[in-house]
């Protein structure tokens, strides 16, 4: 007697997730190197606790710089790292965290360190020196943060500095959240290069918390975050869940001293993973 078998043929639907590493280009032309002198002063202590003109606190970490006006306000310098090279292919890397008024007076692209920073280039004795430099990302454990400045007078403004920032800030745009403001669109907020702070155009009326804040870098990466805690000392800092993401320059800590000559090419890039979800048919069958 011969057996007849049923086969049973069923159609299903599977999801996998796939991590693909992704190789994207950014520009670091405005990187450097550039070529300028350095020295040293002795009130970089107190700017480096957030006594500078950046109003950044390194929390201990000596290892910084006031660059000359020029550059900090040509291209947004405060709370950017920077890695000089001295002529025997030494380097360090240093934060910027305040600003030289006289530096350009002597040569463009110079840069006053703070004693610790200078003597791991050369001895103190040396004074004054030309050297390269380039601007690198800023390796950070913690997000950026919001900087706020408001009126003694209490009027209608506030500024707002981001800091702790990977790179440089390009540009800044608010757009309100509160219950009673009927605005929808981004307001993009006028940079006011003397204090490095974005305010909004006089043709807007005041931005009142909480709003939606996004910031663009220097290489046209775009975060946002939602500020729903209100700053209410003239001058208070709230702090994000976002950060730019590691892309251009040197993985160099502020502080490292390396005998590396590579000055880096015109083009980084950033390695990044994405996850791609795929759903593909499974076709399985089954004898009786």
């Amino acid at each position: 007697m011969r057996t007849k078998h049923l086969a049973i043929f069923s159609l299903s639907w599977c999801t996998v997730h796939l991590l693909v590493s992704a190789e994207l280009t950014c520009d670091t032309t405005l990187d450097g190197p550039f070529e300028g002198q350095i020295t040293y002063y002795d009130y970089a202590d107190h700017a480096a606790a957030g006594g500078g003109s950046c109003m950044i606190d390194t929390k201990g970490d000596h290892m910084v710089g006031a660059m000359n006006t020029p550059d900090l306000d040509g291209r947004l310098m405060c709370g950017m790292c920077v890695e000089i090279s001295n002529d025997s292919g030494d380097k360090v890397v240093i934060k910027i965290v305040d600003r030289c008024p006289g530096c350009a007076d002597h040569h463009e692209h110079n840069i006053d360190l703070s004693p610790e920073a200078f003597e791991a280039l050369y001895p103190l004795v040396v004074g004054r020196v030309l050297v390269t430099w380039r601007t690198v990302e800023c390796p950070h454990a913690g997000n950026i943060g919001l900087n706020f400045k408001f009126p003694e007078s209490g009027g209608y403004w506030w500024g707002v500095r981001p800091i702790n920032v990977r790179h440089g800030v390009q540009s800044l745009a608010v757009k309100p959240a509160n219950e009673n403001d009927d605005r929808t669109e981004w307001i993009d907020f006028d940079l006011a290069l003397n204090t490095q702070q974005f305010k909004k155009p006089t043709d807007q009326k005041r931005v009142y918390f909480p709003f939606f804040i996004r910031i663009t870098s220097v290489y046209d990466e775009v975060v946002e975050y939602y500020v729903e805690q209100e700053a209410t000392v003239k001058m208070d800092t709230i702090g994000t869940d976002v950060q730019f993401s590691s892309s251009c320059g040197s993985d160099s800590n502020p502080g490292d001293v390396t005998n590396d000559n590579n000055n880096g090419t015109s083009a980084a890039y950033i390695h990044t993973s994405l996850l791609l979800s795929l759903t593909i048919p499974i076709l399985t069958w089954a004898i009786y």
